[in-house]
């Protein structure tokens, strides 16, 4: 019995000392990129009223390794939140539960479907004019919309893009979602970026593949959320 119980307590130390560097790990790797959200707070109405936040965020590479982030696929990770610019922001209530979120639907103004027309005709040009399938990447439609870039050791880059958190009257580009939000009640938000490792050889164009190589860069895999959390004032229309 005692040879027993004391190889059990090897193994339960083995087992200890695994977890906690497991765990050390995984906050290491979690430190190697680090995004903060610039602005003191966000805005939004109760009501449906155009408020426009403009949020801005850095991303600081603190490892020695060079990263490649990959959001110009569209297999996202990520099904919450309101998405825009390969960006999600998620919102929480006091009890930092996750709110409701809203499809927003785009209004089908023939502008709106004359510029949709020619995203898809400028993607299957460039596809056709580099030589590849009309339909083989859709990088080149998402380019502007998704963040795709390097982050070099020790380099910090700064983003910023505009948002309408509630249900708006005019057109937001390509918001997905929106969120209703009570006036009398605490909120919060966070920022995600999102990157895919997966599958890059079929959608990433030839001179992103050849700089990741010759760079050795790494193609981060995963989600990177704000290390700050900020709060979201709601105000009420009268």
């Amino acid at each position: 019995m005692g040879k027993n119980k004391k190889q059990k307590s090897i193994i339960l130390i083995i087992l200890n000392s695994f977890l906690v560097f497991f765990s050390s790990c995984n906050k290491e790797a979690k430190k190697n990129l680090e995004l903060v959200i610039l602005n003191n707070e966000l805005v939004t109405y109760a009501e449906s009223k155009d408020s426009i936040n403009f949020i801005r965020f850095s991303l600081k590479n603190n490892s020695d390794k060079i990263y490649f982030i990959n959001g110009s696929n569209n297999q996202k990770i990520l099904s919450k939140g309101i998405q825009k610019m390969g960006i999600t922001l998620k919102i929480f209530n006091e009890n930092g539960k996750e709110v409701e979120y809203y499809p927003a639907k785009q209004p089908t103004a023939l502008e709106n479907n004359c510029s949709f027309e020619f995203i898809r005709n400028y993607n299957k040009f460039t596809n056709i004019n580099l030589g590849y399938n009309p339909f083989k990447y859709d990088y080149f439609k998402l380019n502007n919309l998704d963040k795709t870039f390097f982050i070099y050791p020790k380099q910090t880059i700064y983003f910023e893009y505009s948002l309408n958190l509630n249900r708006t009257l005019m057109n937001d580009e390509d918001r997905n979602k929106y969120v209703k939000l009570d006036p009398n009640k605490n909120y919060s938000a966070v920022i995600i970026l999102e990157s895919n490792s997966k599958l890059i050889d079929s959608n990433l164009p030839w001179n992103y593949l050849q700089s990741i190589e010759a760079n050795q860069a790494e193609v981060y895999n995963g989600i990177i959320e704000s290390s700050n959390k900020i709060p979201v004032k709601v105000l009420n229309l009268y």
